[in-house]
């Protein structure tokens, strides 16, 4: 009953700070809603392999009730009309989740043993399988037993075994004679998380996949590696004020047999946290991923090749937005990304450099002035270099890269004047003075660079405006001929 009333708690607070602070369209609506935009999609390999791995806090059909829950209808988007807020949403989520806790899961009739205060539990069809408070409607019988799940429990034999850790209990989640650790849930005074050991859960899971196999379906594809921990949490912070975070507990290393393809991550805690204040009206969201390497088919030919050729190595990715209501700013800070590299068979084709002289981080903040303008203000400076050389393999496209990519590095340095920060704004297109748009130095200076054409390096004063050409100039870079600096128009009054 503690631990049910914890969890109902947190996800209430969560649903204030969510209410407060999430509005439709915003800035911080984007952010979160990025995972599922297919506009940003992430690699496919490693969509792929989460989807064979299917990690997951229970049984699916024990969860099939929170699966519809209200709340998560607040993180899409609000596709469906619906009559309440988003704060009421919550709400009934955490009444779905107290229930599920206290008489659906942790309840006397699913007690199988009592060791040290730390109880053992069998799930059984009734009451697991009975539908929780938001599925209760439209003439559903309150007692009535979801099917699938009444066919499932036996199979799987889920136990939930709890363990006392300070003013925490973990859950954890075992399935079958063996006792395999599917996954564990942490509900503390102000946490309520998911943690997943990535090579138990694969046992568990084939032991799932198994039990469950329908006759002609195929098993999950093993995996010859496969460890590290993940977290997904909820911290309760204050009053209408929490955190959803997920973190990288343990470094990830995974590696398919079915197909070639490798991944690995440094531990990050959090690898990503959205943290909304109800009370104060604003919200953030931090960023850290650590040293990551992904090893794929190279395959310039699309002939469906099976080697591990191609290795992307990313140094890391680190940043804070802040986003606060009724300010027309957008603060960024600490945005940074390490050391990252592509190679083919050790010969690199690709390196990038941010700020190597500045930790490799910058901040930046973005702000609204005058009719709409975008400003953006960049301490203590930009300097970013991108080595491209695909020289090394160009033999092996059907049809070879462009010349500007076979071995040059370019160079864009965007630097402050005595002091940061270095400042541009964006410029809207007058066609009487047969302006297309483009950029004004404020405040520092930009400077656009190839290594192999020093002649043609391109350099924005403050007060200066660089735009794109409609054409290249003939025997001008193909890059670097496309930018001109010219005098900026008037700003409209």
């Amino acid at each position: 009953a503690d631990a049910a009333m914890r969890a109902k708690d947190i996800v209430q607070q969560a649903g204030g700070a969510v209410d407060a602070v999430t509005v439709k369209g915003s800035v911080l609506d984007r952010l979160a809603a990025w995972p599922n935009d297919p506009s940003m999609p992430m690699p496919k390999m490693i969509l792929r392999a989460l989807r064979q791995l299917r990690p997951r806090p229970m049984s699916p059909a024990v969860l099939d009730g929170l699966s519809t829950t209200p709340a998560l209808r607040a993180f899409e988007g609000r596709l469906l009309p619906s009559l309440l807020s988003v704060q009421e949403d919550f709400d009934q989520t955490a009444l779905d989740l107290e229930v599920l806790i206290r008489d659906r899961l942790l309840v006397a009739s699913n007690l199988e043993a009592q060791n040290d205060c730390q109880p053992v539990f069998l799930l059984k069809p009734d009451p697991t399988c009975r539908p929780l408070p938001s599925n209760m409607g439209g003439g559903l019988d309150p007692q009535g037993l979801d099917p699938d799940c009444v066919a499932e429990l036996p199979k799987l034999q889920v136990r939930i075994a709890t363990v006392r850790e300070g003013d925490a209990t973990r859950f954890k989640v075992l399935l079958g004679p063996d006792r395999l650790e599917l996954s564990a849930i942490v509900v503390g005074p102000a946490l309520l998380a998911w943690d997943v050991d990535l090579a138990k859960a694969k046992k568990a899971a084939d032991f799932a996949d198994q039990a469950l196999l329908k006759p002609g379906e195929p098993p999950s594809p093993p995996f010859p590696k496969l460890s590290g921990t993940l977290r997904v949490a909820i911290k309760k912070l204050g009053p209408k004020k929490a955190s959803l975070e997920a973190s990288v507990l343990a470094p990830i290393e995974v590696e398919a047999s079915d197909s070639p393809f490798g991944f690995r991550t440094g531990r990050a805690d959090p690898l990503i946290s959205i943290t909304g204040d109800g009370v104060a009206r604003q919200a953030s969201m931090k960023l850290a991923l650590g040293p990551t390497d992904v090893r794929a088919p190279w395959d310039p030919r699309d002939e469906g090749a099976k080697n591990l050729d191609l290795h992307v190595s990313l140094g890391g990715l680190t940043g804070e937005v802040l986003v606060a209501e009724g300010t027309k700013e957008l603060g960024l800070r600490g945005l940074g990304v390490g050391a990252s590299f592509v190679d083919v068979r050790g010969q690199h084709i690709f390196e990038l450099n941010f700020n190597p002289a500045n930790g490799r981080k910058a901040d930046a903040t973005v702000k609204i002035v005058g009719k709409n303008i975008p400003r953006v203000e960049i301490s203590p400076k930009l300097d970013l270099s991108l080595l491209v050389r695909f020289a090394p393999v160009v033999k092996e496209f059907s049809m070879p890269p462009e010349q500007f990519l076979l071995d040059e590095t370019y160079s864009v340095q965007f630097a402050p004047a005595a002091a940061p920060p270095a400042v541009c704004e964006m410029v809207a297109p007058n066609q009487q003075l047969r302006f297309d748009g483009g950029m004004k130095i404020v405040a520092g200076s930009l400077k656009l660079a190839a290594r192999g054409a020093p002649n043609e390096t391109v350099i924005v004063p403050a007060g200066k405006c660089v735009a794109t050409r409609a054409g290249t100039p003939p025997g001008a870079h193909p890059l670097l001929g496309q930018f001109v600096v010219t005098d900026c128009p008037p700003v409209a009054q």
